[in-house]
């Protein structure tokens, strides 16, 4: 894959394992910014490094990504929805997440 572009709705995050208050609220943070650049929504490939090697994750280590991406989500009134898990090669895996405003105005 190519490097992380700074611009844009595409974060990538290898994994996340600090639940912390403090790194809650810097993925909240950026995750608002990425979904700014999206038009209200972003996605999220998991198991990627900045430079666009696809390393994958295991299920515990996206047990506890998710984690930390709910929080954050949660922070900002966001939904988010698995949109696809992709072996990357034995038990470990990329995930694409879709993060997306959450407003029942919107739907109307």
């Amino acid at each position: 894959m190519d490097p992380e572009n700074e611009e844009g709705n595409i974060e990538y995050k290898l994994k996340l394992l600090d639940k912390s208050p403090e790194r809650i609220s810097k993925i909240a943070s950026q995750m608002r910014y990425r979904c700014n650049e999206g038009g209200n929504e972003c996605i999220y490939l998991l198991g990627v490094e900045d430079d666009g090697t696809v390393t994958g994750m295991t299920e515990e280590e996206y047990d506890s990504t998710i984690q930390c991406i709910q929080s954050a989500a949660a922070k900002n009134n966001y939904s988010i929805k698995q949109l696809s898990k992709n072996m990357i090669k034995e038990d470990l895996y990329m995930y694409e997440i879709l993060i997306r405003e959450y407003n029942d105005l919107s739907y109307i």
